[in-house]
């Protein structure tokens, strides 16, 4: 099976996104996957284009080429020991997974936040009531 991470960002590079970017790399190289990354991408445009670049998978033939798409922010890291359970978990056609450890957001824009990700959660929930996301809490109450 063909697999790619996919990574994007659009604007001036912050540290950490620079950082998740190498980190990715590393890891589908480890895992025998592709990486891409594209910095300022221009396939969608208008008002909020930024934030639809995380479905130009679904929309570029580019990425046909692929069997299997991973499009994961760049303000996340993996951990240095993680396996490869995300180039080969069961989905449908769509996945998603929530962030573990938020408390690593120390150099990001402040409405990054646990509060903003409660907010969030409730939206999903209220928005899909027959099919409630499973949204786990661990311990300490972060999502």
């Amino acid at each position: 099976m063909k697999t790619l991470i996919y990574q994007f960002w659009k604007g001036t590079i912050p540290a950490y996104a620079s950082l998740s970017s190498r980190l990715f790399k590393e890891y589908a190289q480890r895992h025998g996957a592709a990486y891409r990354f594209d910095e300022n991408p221009d396939f969608f445009k208008g008002k909020y284009s930024e934030y639809y670049h995380a479905l130009r998978p679904v929309y570029d033939d580019d990425f046909l080429q692929y069997d299997r798409v991973i499009f994961i922010d760049a303000d996340v890291y993996p951990k240095r020991e993680a396996s490869a359970d995300i180039l080969t978990a069961s989905i449908d056609h769509i996945g998603m997974v929530e962030e573990l450890d938020p408390e690593i957001r120390g150099d990001r824009p402040r409405w990054l936040n646990d509060r903003n990700d409660h907010r969030w959660a409730f939206g999903v929930r209220r928005c899909f009531p027959r099919n409630p996301a499973k949204i786990s809490r661990r311990h300490d109450t972060r999502l």
